[in-house]
């Protein structure tokens, strides 16, 4: 009888394994099916917004393997799984990108014992402590093979002569536009023609229905060169003075040496790593409490249980 219990039990254990491991495979694959549609398609920036929906749920669910999985075997091979997925659905293959691979899985590698080492040298769990060092080494890895991602693209860019400044500026500006209030381009030119009239003494004069008029005129005028949208992307990309500036911007970079183009892209790919690690971190608030309830629920349902150790142990005194 005791051996039937005990069989239902690592029956148990191993489909509720199976089950953390192919959820998170699946946040995996979702997270670089996103990231490389995006990256095909900067302009699509709903493929970013999924590609980080994964990104958070397997912040989650990784936590929850480190916690759950205490078999290193078990743990390190769902971890290798993940990472072998990660690079398939990405579908780039070069060497920089295999070496950022590789040091993502050894992150997740370290988080994994770092947790492991917590939960080992404390008496009790505690919860925040655990979290964030799970999610601390997960969201590092994350950013530094974001970060060569980057690196490679930029690079490639510049080597082979395609480099589209337009293309880089296109979704940080429609990406900028969804934040800020529909009318927020409207409002700032109209204000800045009304500071315009205002320092001119011939307009100023005028009554302000003739203000008015000007006023309404001019955004008329914006609106008709712009393709009927009013917005800070459409005068930016679509105007004569601003795409030759972009142009002539963009001819310079392309001019610039290639040795200095390489300290370029790594400064730049710098940049990328502290701001994804910077944003990483102050997401991992709300994240960090989607985790705690699920946390919370999965021991409510037995998918868990906590149970208190008796352990001998030696102490050296004097």
């Amino acid at each position: 009888m005791a051996e039937l219990i005990q069989e239902k039990k690592i029956t148990g254990v191993i489909i509720k394994i199976l089950a953390l491991a192919i959820l998170g495979l699946l946040a995996i694959y979702y997270f670089g099916h996103f990231l490389n549609l995006f990256l095909a398609f900067p302009s699509e920036g709903k493929t970013l917004f999924f590609s980080c929906l994964a990104f958070a749920v397997f912040l989650i669910i990784f936590f929850f393997e480190t916690i759950f999985i205490s078999s290193n075997l078990q743990i390190n091979l769902t971890i290798f799984l993940e990472t072998l997925v990660l690079l398939f659905s990405l579908h780039q293959f070069s060497k920089p990108i295999l070496i950022g691979i590789f040091l993502f899985f050894l992150f997740l590698i370290f988080g994994n014992l770092s947790v492991k080492k917590e939960i080992n040298n404390t008496l009790k769990i505690n919860f925040l402590k655990t979290n964030r060092i799970a999610f601390n080494e997960a969201i590092t890895a994350f950013s530094l093979l974001f970060t060569i991602i980057i690196g490679v693209a930029l690079f490639g860019f510049f080597n082979e002569g395609t480099f589209d400044l337009q293309k880089i500026i296109k979704p940080i500006l429609l990406t900028a536009e969804k934040i800020m209030p529909a009318d927020f381009t409207k409002n700032f030119l109209q204000q800045n023609l009304e500071k315009q009239i205002s320092a001119d003494s011939k307009l100023e004069v005028l009554p302000e229905e003739e203000k008015e008029k000007i006023i309404n005129e001019t955004l008329s005028q914006i609106e008709k060169q712009t393709g009927g949208k009013l917005s800070f992307s459409s005068i930016i990309l679509n105007t004569k003075e601003s795409q030759s500036f972009i142009q002539d911007l963009n001819n310079k970079i392309l001019d610039i040496p290639s040795q200095i183009k390489i300290y370029i892209v790594i400064g730049i790919s710098l940049i990328a790593f502290f701001v994804l690690k910077g944003i990483g971190v102050l997401l991992t608030w709300p994240i960090t409490l989607i985790a705690f309830i699920i946390y919370e629920l999965l021991f409510a349902a037995n998918f868990a249980k906590i149970t208190i150790e008796q352990r001998e142990k030696e102490v050296i005194s004097l």
